[in-house]
């Protein structure tokens, strides 16, 4: 898979400004969309594109002891809390 230039560019070199600049998503938006997924107390949910975490910290905060895996294409590192809770995660083309 070949990433963009500029994507490259801009947020594989300098993710910790993008994470700063960028809008979290907003909670009742997630809530909706995971209300609509119908995901399965303990289902597991492959959120590909992960990047800096701003998805995945809110779909941490199920109480349904799901699992998460992440997948982003961009090398990036992924953020720290990743280690405690996520399951998989991998990167890179």
């Amino acid at each position: 898979m070949s990433i963009h230039p500029v994507a490259l560019s801009g947020f594989a070199t300098d993710s910790a400004n993008y994470d700063a600049s960028r809008p979290d998503h907003q909670a009742p938006a997630v809530a909706r969309l995971l209300q609509e997924l119908a995901i399965p107390k303990g289902g597991r949910v492959v959120e590909v594109g992960s990047g800096t975490g701003k998805l995945t910290s809110h779909l941490i905060e199920r109480s349904d002891n799901g699992q998460i895996i992440c997948v982003e294409p961009s090398e990036v590192s992924p953020p720290s809390f990743y280690a405690d809770v996520i399951l998989g995660y991998a990167y890179g083309s």
